[in-house]
């Protein structure tokens, strides 16, 4: 068959092939496609491990609302945090470290050469390594609201890219099928808590049903999807947050009133410019609905002083916070605000009261353009999120046989993954350490088989089900050999 008669079977109107090669091309950037080969791990949590990489973008023009907040922040890092700094141009990036001032964290830039907006937050959500050595995968949204018309959200759009092409092979990019905000996520070591609004903008556009929405989630974030059916139409860390031992801190607007109620050097009208506050009963309804919502999923709630403004935008809240956790310690840079002095006390209250040093973050020029501290900040990546707690001496792996019998164990059973360091000499300890083998109590025992432990050794105990293990707030002494 000649190839004119050959051509002549097979043609196919030129409008088609570029339409197939279209949509091939538009495919490709979505989960299955030219990414399919990126794979992310879990959701980087909210409140377990050590920040190590943050980002935050900067646009001269919204130079006085974002500054305050940035100098605030950025100073009160410590020295082994990096901070990409997205910027449009490089004057952009010399400018904000000239206003920023001194700090001791590092500051890095990322110039795109394109517009953007100041909020870093719902441009992508980081996945973890999936193993040592992989890559960080930024799984960015379908596309942006309203990027069609507003070119600094079309710039936004393009961020992940730019992120993965100036810290690769570090750091990937994949583009979700799925519409989100980077927002409208919070989560924990176990559970990622999602608000309806990512069910009404995929349900029937990219998913057919809620069911196939929450497999969707759990399959790419890797971690338990709590999809909130009734929570207050703004982002998820605007009104609740995960802190950590399976607990939730959750806004009380009916608190905050109480408090606000006797106060006659507050203005309580000014708080929330424009319409005010919102202290109805329908509005408290839908807070405390997401406080039920996490009691059902298994967590501890406690409440915290919030105020929600009438426009449902503008809130004055303690939530929007940056949680961080290294050497023992439990951080929380909180946003204050100048005119609520007792909210603010009351709200530090609450988070010292969980075991957390309250460093404070002025958000005043920030919270009426409807977003705070954790709305500019995203975490691109954050230590392993246990906690080394005993680094043994030759032999020492004897005294971490996974025994717990009348209190023996030197591990108490808390709600804290722990990973233990030990010098072992060869083997396992007593032989007894074996992957995925299940305690007594319920506990799951991640180990590693003879001839695979790693340089040095590495022995971690982490949750299973109901049971964990933890040491205590001053470490712990490891006990005499054969308990």
């Amino acid at each position: 068959m000649s190839y004119s008669a050959t051509a002549a079977r097979y043609r196919v109107p030129v409008g088609v092939l570029i339409g197939l090669v279209a949509s091939v091309a538009v495919l490709s950037r979505f989960d299955g496609g030219a990414s399919v080969g990126m794979v992310g791990g879990p959701l980087v949590s909210d409140c377990d491990g050590a920040i190590r990489q943050l980002v935050i973008h900067y646009v001269p023009e919204a130079a006085e609302m974002a500054l305050p907040t940035y100098r605030d922040f950025l100073g009160r890092l410590p020295p082994d945090v990096t901070v990409h700094i997205i910027c449009s141009d490089r004057s952009a990036f010399d400018e904000v470290v000239g206003r920023v001032g001194t700090v001791e964290c590092e500051l890095s830039p990322v110039i795109v050469g394109h517009a953007i907006t100041t909020w870093s937050r719902d441009r992508w959500l980081a996945l973890a390594p999936a193993h040592d050595g992989a890559t960080t995968v930024l799984l960015c949204p379908r596309g942006e609201q309203g990027a069609e018309i507003w070119p600094a959200r079309a710039g936004d759009q393009r961020v992940g890219d730019d992120l993965a092409a100036w810290l690769g092979p570090r750091v990937g990019c994949k583009r979700s099928d799925l519409f989100f905000d980077g927002g409208d996520f919070v989560s924990d070591s176990e559970t990622v808590f999602v608000t309806p609004a990512v069910l009404r903008r995929n349900l029937q556009r990219t998913v057919a049903t809620r069911e196939q929405l929450l497999a969707r989630l759990s399959a790419v974030l890797r971690r338990k999807v709590v999809l909130l059916h009734d929570a207050p139409q703004h982002h998820a860390g605007m009104f609740m947050m995960p802190v950590g031992d399976r607990t939730v801190l959750v806004g009380d607007p009916a608190a905050a009133e109480r408090l606000l109620a006797d106060r006659a050097d507050v203005d309580v009208a000014d708080l929330c410019q424009g319409e005010g506050p919102d202290f109805t009963a329908a509005t408290i309804a839908r807070f405390d609905a997401v406080a039920r919502q996490c009691r059902s999923a298994g967590y501890r709630v406690v409440r915290i002083p919030i105020v929600p403004g009438g426009d449902g935008r503008t809130y004055l809240t303690y939530l929007n916070a940056i949680l961080d956790r290294r050497d023992g310690r439990r951080i929380v840079y909180m946003p204050v605000f100048s005119a609520a002095e007792a909210l603010n006390r009351a709200a530090g209250k609450v988070w010292a009261e969980l075991g957390f040093e309250v460093r404070p973050v002025n958000c005043d020029a920030c919270y009426p353009h409807f977003g705070s501290l954790r709305c500019l900040v995203n975490i691109l990546s954050r230590s392993n999120a246990t906690d080394t707690v005993f680094a043994g001496s030759t032999g020492a792996a004897s005294f971490f046989t996974p025994r717990v019998t009348d209190g023996a164990n030197p591990l108490r059973a808390t709600k804290r993954p722990v990973r233990l360091l030990a010098e072992v000499t060869s083997g396992l300890p007593h032989g007894s350490w074996t992957p995925g083998k299940r305690l007594a109590d319920g506990g799951l025992l991640e180990g590693w088989a003879p001839g695979q432990l790693p340089d040095p050794p590495r022995i971690s105990v982490s949750r299973c089900g109901k049971f964990t293990y933890e040491v205590g707030p001053e470490g712990v002494e490891p006990p005499t050999k054969g308990l």
